[in-house]
Formats: structure tokens, C-alpha cells, sequence
């Protein structure tokens, strides 16, 4: 029995085993088309598929029409070939995209045109000469577009296969494999079609090469992946250079650019105000404004380490750059790396940094000479008070003599007092603890008692103060009366210091009325020393003088200003400085008030508390622990006519009340044993079985915003700050015993 052989059939069926196998794996490689080369070699096997399938056709159909028509599908996949092989050697070798507009386009218009050219045979039979059917193979005689064509693919794969074999010589191990088995599943398809086409071998009209393509586009396919070429590390190194933060530029040799990230590309669209074409291939000098000044230094081999200034958005920022050589396994130079990193953020918050220590020295050393100053104005007042009270105590002298020294001693303690009166009011600005009161004020009346203050003082100096007001100016506001004079006083008094001759003018005025509501403008002139202009930004600055000789020549905290500028704004205000050197300064604030009524009830008040008889026969304890300030108040209670019980701590108060009933107890809040808020808890609580009401007054060295409230919410019914003075003492007296 003898057994046919149907060759046929076989190579029919190896054609579509093939195609499909390609299909196949073209489909893998378009999934990893982020990789360089990835994309071209899908193509590749999918063109190669295409062909095979069609070359399979031929064999499988009846027909001349038929076989013609499967014939010329099948250079749909033909022309593809070297298009998609081109692109995957340059991207292979090159490392960067080859589908670009200006490369992509002119190759696939020429194979176009040969298959333009091959569908249109029947009307010139340039492609083909003649077109004949021998029993079932297609006889195809080849024209002048053929060996065209034929020339047009052989150019394109030897333009891929010269640079295989170029990257071959500069590749790393790993690399030069890769090449290796891309070189060899070139040679072989493209030596078996010239043998075909050549007709060096006769094999009659059946044409192997689709078939080689096939085994070795599969080959190619498996050894490239064996080789990592287009997996996972190949798209990492992808992914993470395009979607890197820092510009990153890749040059050439030529100083040419290979690549450039996302980045870059936004970075110089930024710089040129608007995307101004593909940046590829030209020279980094074509951009050199980028990099100001440094053209030449890129120009240097080796690296470069340099911040750089760039204007981007037509604004000012600020780059770290690097240049850095790369050089390949024999050590060769083969290009550099530019990494361009915005430090922007960095250069300003380091600027920020720089200026803030600057300020915070500045105010440190301001602090220093305010604390310096401080101690000054502390011990002058100080060494008066403690060497008149020596005097006093140790030196025997008239009675006009000692009236002489305690006047000195008075005023000395009042000026102490003041400064700390400064100090604790900047505290409460400072801690926004600080309150105005709103009550009925009489402002020709305030600026009245305020100059009287002063009076004795510029009559001393022989200096003249005025007061003038505007005729429309309200005669009773509301407002913080306290807190109006202090402001006054402290200019007042700051004109004086600085005034040696001539006069201070207060003025007020109605600035701006409207319904009842008036705006009230005072103006506070000397004609002092003056300021300089550029001085005056300074002036209501904490811890600020306008020098350190003004401190030493006329003494001050420096706080006066301040307290004075802050007080005014607490009162919706603003103030400004007029001045010129040797010829006065003027000071001029606007305050708002609501205009208000004669206070009536007030003067009724006033008329009959002059009427009044005070009852001095009352049963009063003195809660304190310190005997000075124990002392003190007996003294001052004798003036009234007074005498009380003293005990020393809370304890012995508690104590004392049981063994005695009092009407008033003057209650010092800090005390050992139990302190004064104690005290008054335990005795509020006896008191709802009693039902006998003591009035107890708060004496406390604190006074700070809440001190108040903390007494009358303790039970106490009022309130009084150390150091004391008598008025307040018999005020307050007089207040709940007349």
C-alpha cells in the first residue's frame, strides 16, 4: 500500500497554526505597550498573522478571482512588515518613541502606495505582468512595482538589521542577548524570502518566507520575554522617569535631547508660554534660556551641580540642577543626564526662616534694652523711695523738712506705681484681657481734669498747655472715661518730656456725625524736639524708642505708645503721628462714641451723698497676713475714725467670726491656712442658716481681667487692688456704711 503525502494540506495548515499563533502573542505585546518596543513588535506579529492567513487562503480556495483576492489581502500584512520592524529596532536601540507624525507618516504613505499600486494591477500590470491559474496554484508573474516593493522592504529591514547590529557592540550583557535574538529572527525570514524571490533555490510557487516570519517572529516573541525585554522592569523604568516630579532630560553626546518626562515637557511649554513643538532632537543649547548663564558649563564634561534661577509663568523660580555624564560598560561616554529640581518652596521658606531669626534677634535685642531701661526706671524711683525712708527713720529734722521728704517719698512710689500700671496694662492687651467700660462721659470736663494732672508739672518747666473745642463737639458721649484719660495722659505727658520750651495744645473736634453717633477727633501738639520720618514706623512698636540715648536722656519704658495705639483701637479708633525735627510733633486719634444724655440720676446721686451722714461705728476684721499691709490699713482707718480686729490668716478669721459679730471684713485674697476665696465660701455658707449678710471686701495684688469676677463670684460684694490709697479705702466704705 502506498501512502500519499498531501504537502499541501500540511504547509496549509502549518500557515494557520502560525497565523494564530502569532495573533496570539501580538496581543500579549500590545498589552505591554508602556515599554519601548512593545507596541512595533504586536504590530510586527499581527502583520505577520495577517500575511499568513491570506498566504493560507490562496491554497484554500478555488478560483483565479478567489485566489487574486486573497493574494492581495495578503500585502495588507506584507507592507506592515517593515513599517512595524523599523519601528522595533529604533525604539529597541534608541529608547525612545518612534511613532511620531514626521517619521511614521512617510512610510506608511509608500506602502500605501504600493498597495495602491498592486490593487490596481488589472489596469496598468505594473505590480504583475501576468496573472494565471496552473490546477490549483496561482501563478503570479512579477512586475517593475514588485522588485519596487521587493527593494522598498528589503531597505527598510536592512536599515533595522545595521541598527541591531550598531546597539550590539555598545549593549550590556543582558542587553546584547536581547539584540542577539532580534538579529537572528531577522536574518532568517529575510535570507529565505530573498531565495524565493530570487528564485536561487527553485521551490516552485509555494513561498516559505510567510512561515519562516512566523517561527521566528514566535521565537522572537519567546526569547525577548525570556530576556525581560518589554516586562515588568523595562515599564517600570518607564512609568517612573515619565511620572517623576523633577524635570528629567536625556542628552546625547551631541548635547542633543533623546527624552524628556512629563515634566520637562510642562516645564518648557511653562517657559516658552505655550506648547512649542517636539523638543526631540534638537540641540539643549536651542533652549539654552532656560538655564541662565550656565550655557557654557553644560557644554563641560563631568558633573555639574548648580542652583539656578528660571523664569517660569513670567515669575522668578528657583532649580536645583544636575548634570550628570552616562557611560556604558566599556566606559564610554554616551550622553548625560539633566535633572532640573524645583526648590521654589524651599528657597522662600528658607528666605521666611532667615528674616524671622532676623525679627526675632531684632525684638530680642529690643526686649533687652526695654528690660535694660526697665530696671532703670524701676531702681531711680526705687533708690528714692529706699533712701528718703532711711533718712526718715535714722536722721532727726523739722517737721517742714519730713513734709518735704514724704512729698518726695509720694511721688517717687507714684511714679513706681505708674511703670507698673504700664506694664500690667500692656500684659492685659497683650492677653486680650483687657475690658472697657461704657458710661456717661463729660469731655470738655475729661480734658479739663486730665490737664490739671499736669499742671504743676509744665508751670515747673515753664511751658504752656491749651486746651481748645470745637462748639458742636457732644458734652456728654459714652464711652470708657479711664482708659480716654490715660490715653491723654500719656500724650500729655510725652509731650512734656520731650518739650523744653514753648507749649502743648489739646484740641477736640467732631470729626464726622451722624444720628447719634459722633466721631470725635483729638489732637495732642508740642513743640518739642520733633521725629525723624524714618522713625516714625517704629514709634508705637513694643519695647521701642526711638533710640537708646533717648532712654538714658529722658528716661520711659518705651510702652507708653504702645498702650496708647492699642487702647485706641480697642475703641475702634486710629491714631497717627505729624511731626518735623526741632519744630514739635503732633499726635492726632479719631474715636467714635455714642452721643448721650445729661446723667441725671448721677446728679441726684451726687446732691444727696452730700448729704449723707457716715456711720463710723462699725464692727470691721482684717483678714491679711503681711504687718506692713496690716499697718497701713490701721492707719488709714484712723483717719476715719475707725478702729478694727486683725487676724492673720483665714483660719483665725474663721475663728474670730465665730466669737464676734462684724459688719464689714476687708479680705486679703492669698493668705496661709485657708486663703481668701476659701474663707469666703465657708462663710456664705453659714451665713444662708444665720441669715446675716457681713459685706466682705476683696484686697488682692491682682488685677488682671477675671480677678474681679472671680471675688464677686466667690461671694464677695467688692473689690479693691493693692497698693492701696486712702480715697479708694474710704470710698468704698463710704459706699455700703453711709
Amino acid at each position: 500500500m502506498v501512502v500519499r503525502i498531501d504537502y499541501q494540506s500540511i504547509y496549509i495548515l502549518i500557515l494557520y497554526i502560525s497565523a494564530a499563533i502569532c495573533l496570539i502573542t501580538s496581543i500579549f505585546s500590545f498589552r505591554r505597550k508602556p515599554a519601548f518596543g512593545a507596541l512595533p513588535l504586536g504590530i510586527l506579529l499581527a502583520s505577520i498573522a495577517t500575511a499568513s492567513f491570506f498566504q493560507a487562503f490562496v491554497f484554500s480556495i478555488h478560483g483565479l478571482q478567489g485566489k487574486l483576492f486573497a493574494a492581495n489581502l495578503r500585502y495588507i500584512g506584507i507592507e506592515m512588515i517593515p513599517v512595524s520592524f523599523l519601528a522595533l529596532t529604533y525604539e529597541h536601540t534608541k529608547r525612545q518613541s518612534f511613532f511620531k507624525t514626521k517619521k511614521l507618516l512617510p512610510m506608511l504613505v509608500v506602502s500605501f502606495m504600493f498597495f495602491l499600486l498592486l490593487i490596481t494591477n488589472q489596469y496598468h500590470f505594473l505590480f504583475y505582468r501576468s496573472v494565471s491559474i496552473h490546477g490549483n496554484i496561482l501563478i503570479l508573474e512579477n512586475g517593475m512595482g514588485f522588485w519596487l516593493n521587493i527593494i522598498y522592504i528589503y531597505s527598510c529591514t536592512a536599515a533595522g538589521i545595521i541598527y541591531l547590529f550598531k546597539d550590539l557592540s555598545n549593549s550590556t550583557i543582558s542587553a546584547k542577548r536581547q539584540t542577539f535574538v532580534l538579529i537572528l529572527s531577522t536574518l532568517i525570514p529575510f535570507a529565505l524570502s530573498m531565495i524565493f524571490n530570487l528564485n536561487i533555490i527553485h521551490a516552485g510557487n509555494i513561498d516559505i518566507t510567510p512561515l519562516a516570519f512566523s517561527l521566528t517572529g514566535l521565537f522572537g516573541f519567546l526569547g525577548l520575554f525570556k530576556f525581560r525585554l518589554f516586562d515588568v522592569i523595562p515599564i517600570a523604568k518607564g512609568e517612573l522617569f515619565e511620572n517623576l516630579q523633577d524635570s528629567v532630560i536625556i542628552l546625547d553626546n551631541n548635547n542633543s535631547i533623546l527624552a524628556i518626562n512629563k515634566q520637562a515637557l510642562s516645564l518648557f511649554d511653562r517657559i516658552f508660554t505655550g506648547p512649542s513643538g517636539d523638543y526631540i532632537g534638537r540641540s539643549v543649547f536651542d533652549v539654552h534660556s532656560i538655564f541662565e548663564n550656565i550655557t557654557l558649563k553644560l557644554s563641560v564634561n563631568g558633573i555639574l551641580k548648580e542652583k539656578v534661577s528660571i523664569c517660569v509663568d513670567n515669575e522668578i523660580k528657583y532649580f536645583y540642577l544636575l548634570k550628570n555624564p552616562i557611560y556604558n560598560n566599556n566606559g564610554k561616554l554616551k550622553g548625560s543626564l539633566i535633572v532640573l529640581k524645583d526648590i521654589s518652596e524651599l528657597e522662600i521658606a528658607l528666605y521666611e526662616a532667615q528674616s524671622s531669626q532676623k525679627a526675632a534677634e531684632a525684638a530680642n535685642q529690643s526686649k533687652s534694652r526695654f528690660l535694660a531701661g526697665m530696671s532703670h526706671e524701676i531702681r531711680t524711683p526705687m533708690n528714692a523711695i529706699i533712701g528718703i525712708s532711711d533718712i526718715l527713720y535714722s536722721t532727726s529734722m523739722s517737721v517742714e523738712e519730713q513734709k518735704k521728704n514724704l512729698k518726695t517719698l509720694m511721688n517717687s512710689a507714684s511714679g513706681l506705681l505708674s511703670i507698673l500700671n504700664d506694664v500690667l496694662d500692656y500684659s492685659k492687651i497683650e492677653a486680650g484681657k483687657l475690658e472697657l467700660e461704657k458710661t456717661v462721659i463729660h469731655l470738655k470736663e475729661l480734658i479739663e481734669e486730665t490737664v490739671d494732672i499736669f499742671a504743676i508739672h509744665a508751670q515747673n518747666k515753664n511751658i504752656s498747655i491749651e486746651t481748645q473745642s470745637d462748639k458742636q463737639l457732644p458734652e456728654y458721649v459714652s464711652g470708657d472715661p479711664t482708659r480716654l484719660k490715660q490715653i491723654l495722659s500719656n500724650l500729655i505727658s510725652n509731650s512734656l518730656k520731650f518739650t523744653a520750651e514753648g507749649q502743648i495744645n489739646i484740641s477736640a473736634e467732631v470729626f464726622e456725625i451722624h444720628d447719634e453717633r459722633c466721631t470725635v477727633k483729638f489732637t495732642v501738639s508740642d513743640t518739642g524736639i520733633g521725629i525723624p520720618n524714618e522713625k516714625i514706623s517704629n514709634l508705637f512698636e513694643s519695647f521701642k524708642q526711638l533710640d537708646n540715648s533717648t532712654t538714658r536722656k529722658y528716661g520711659g519704658t518705651g510702652l507708653g505708645l504702645t498702650i496708647v495705639k492699642n487702647l485706641v483701637e480697642m475703641m475702634e479708633g486710629n491714631i497717627r503721628v505729624e511731626s518735623e525735627i526741632g519744630a514739635g510733633s503732633s499726635f492726632i486719634f479719631t474715636i467714635p462714641f455714642d452721643i448721650a444724655q445729661v446723667p441725671k440720676e448721677s446728679l441726684k446721686k451726687t446732691n444727696l451723698n452730700s448729704s449723707l451722714s457716715f456711720n463710723n461705728n462699725i464692727n470691721i476684721i482684717v483678714a491679711e497676713d503681711n504687718k506692713v499691709n496690716q499697718n497701713i490699713l490701721k492707719m488709714f482707718l484712723a483717719k476715719k475714725n475707725m478702729k478694727a480686729d486683725y487676724a492673720d490668716n483665714g483660719k483665725i478669721l474663721l475663728q474670730m467670726l465665730e466669737a464676734k459679730q462684724y459688719e464689714l471684713i476687708l479680705m486679703d485674697m492669698q493668705m496661709p491656712e485657708i486663703d481668701g476665696l476659701e474663707a469666703t465660701a465657708m462663710i456664705r455658707e453659714k451665713e444662708q442658716v444665720t441669715d446675716n449678710h457681713i459685706i466682705i471686701i476683696a484686697l488682692t495684688a491682682n488685677a488682671m481681667k477675671g480677678d474681679r469676677e472671680l471675688c464677686i463670684n466667690a461671694g464677695m460684694d467688692d473689690y479693691l487692688t493693692k497698693p492701696l490709697r486712702y480715697n479708694d479705702l474710704s470710698e468704698m466704705i463710704n459706699k455700703y456704711f453711709s
